[in-house]
Parts: C-alpha cells; structure tokens; sequence
C-alpha cells in the first residue's frame, strides 16, 4: 500500500474570507484524498499503520523508519542508515549518522570499551591511556612514552 505523493494528489486552491474578524477557508478544485496508508507512513502493511517506508522528500520531519514507525530522530544507540534506524555496533553507545560501526561514544557496561578514534576498544594504543571518566583513549603527556595517567609515565621516550 502507498499514501499518494504530490503529483498523484491533484491541486486545489485555498481561499481565505475574513467574517466579522473571523477567518474562514473555503478549499475548492479537484481535491482528492486517498491514501492507503496512515500518515506519515509513505508505504505500509495491510494494517495501515506499520510503516515500511516513510517520505524523505522533505514533505515530513518524520523521514526516518525505526520498526515501523516513522520518527523524527533515531532513538540512542541507532543511527540513520539510509533513512533507516540501523542498530549502532553493540560496542558503542552512539554512533556517526549512516554508518553504525562509526561510534562517537562506548559502552562500559558489562564490558568497559574505550574510544579510539571512531573505534571502541578495551585496549588503548601506545601513546594513550584509558580516560574512565569519559571512556576515551586520551593521548599521554609528551615526556611518557605510555602511561597509566596523562604524566604518570609507565615507560619514557628512548633518547
């Protein structure tokens, strides 16, 4: 089933008269409403009110699927993926809009991860330590080769 787009709808024309300082409008012209689906589903299930798409044309701010529903935002820990709420990867909490294995922040329950880059990993690289109060792999202070704190050093720079 599809709700009809723009050019399938026909035109009318809106007239407005001012009634004693009441505004009324009088729709008129080839009005034509028949849509199979409940808005703002674009298609659905017999049903009418799961969504299998939604409009991305900009005639709605309710563009994205998210388990047949058409919604706004993708709710924490899915991103857009094509118009589609797509799971983001089960290491990260949130992830970069249209690729789920991108994250912008890490899960530290049950298993600490820590962010690297755009990677969620439980080992930091060298140069960098695990920050637990934001779940980062912050960068060790210049003098420190590795470290456990920003200067508290576990091995220096050879030289």
């Amino acid at each position: 089933m599809t709700n009809p787009s723009a050019s399938s709808s026909g035109s009318f024309v809106v007239s407005s008269y001012l009634v004693t300082d009441t505004v009324i409008d009088r729709i008129s012209q080839d009005l034509k409403y028949n849509a199979d689906c409940s808005l703002p589903c674009k298609t659905c299930e017999e049903d009418m009110t799961s969504c299998l798409s939604c409009f991305t044309d900009g005639s709605s701010e309710f563009d994205l699927l998210n388990e047949f529903e058409c919604v706004k935002t993708c709710p924490t820990g899915k991103t857009d993926y094509d118009g589609v709420c797509t799971v983001c990867n089960p290491k990260c909490t949130k992830c970069t809009n249209n690729d789920p294995d991108e994250c912008t922040e890490c899960s530290s329950s049950p298993t600490e991860y820590f962010l690297s880059g755009t990677t969620c990993t439980e080992t930091c690289p060298p140069g960098t330590y695990q920050e637990r109060s934001t779940y980062v792999c912050a960068d060790c202070s210049d003098l420190c080769e590795s470290c456990t704190e920003f200067d508290k050093c576990t091995s220096c720079p050879v030289g």
